[in-house]
């Protein structure tokens, strides 16, 4: 009669801990590379909200007002008196039931980006409406930078007056999202439209 052999208790517990050891590298392989697809996805996302802010910004400016009257001011920036910085335009991009020449102002106010009283907003109204009266929407809550520099053509300056400066050559907008457990800081330069000044 064949003895019939089984497996031992040691080939046993050899065989799970093999199974063991290559399900445990399997699975921090799958963790590692789904950490890193998530932090893509997030920085990916940033920068699209980042790239959405500029073009409106942009698209803004472009339709900056040449306007010559006194009582308007067509392009001002910097801090206000809070200590928040705000870049404020008369534009003919307006919007909505803002549509044609509009106030817009970009301003951004510091706290937790779940406080709905913070983060980046766009205030706009008519041309001639107080600033009070403008409708504010809260363009995003991943700001926790927003910064601006003026170029007269000489050099860089924090803060404008149209009224008193006129158009600058150049205008600078920072950005900087939170991202996670960092945060992704993005620039970009954009050239107002001058009316035939040098």
């Amino acid at each position: 009669m064949k003895h019939q052999r089984g497996f031992t208790l040691i080939e046993i517990l050899v065989a799970v801990t093999v199974i063991s050891l290559l399900l445990s590298t399997i699975y921090g392989v799958f963790s590692t590379i789904s950490e890193a697809k998530r932090k893509v996805e997030e920085k990916a996302a940033a920068v699209h909200l980042g790239r959405v802010l500029f073009s409106r910004i942009d698209r803004e400016l472009l339709g900056l007002s040449l306007s010559t009257d006194p009582r308007q001011t067509v392009l001002e920036g910097g801090t206000n008196d809070r200590g928040e910085p705000y870049l404020a335009m008369l534009s003919n991009a307006g919007e909505g039931p803002q549509e044609g020449l509009a106030r817009i102002r970009y301003r951004l106010v510091a706290g937790d980006d779940t406080d709905p009283d913070a983060g980046f907003f766009r205030d706009s109204g008519a041309a001639y409406q107080p600033a009070d009266e403008m409708i504010s929407s809260r363009l995003s809550g991943m700001v926790e930078a927003f910064s601006l520099r003026f170029n007269d053509g000489g050099g860089w300056r924090q803060s404008w007056d149209s009224n008193r400066d006129g158009i600058p050559k150049l205008v600078e907008v920072s950005l900087r999202l939170k991202l996670g457990d960092g945060s992704l800081p993005l620039h970009t330069i954009f050239q107002p439209p001058r009316g035939g000044t040098p």
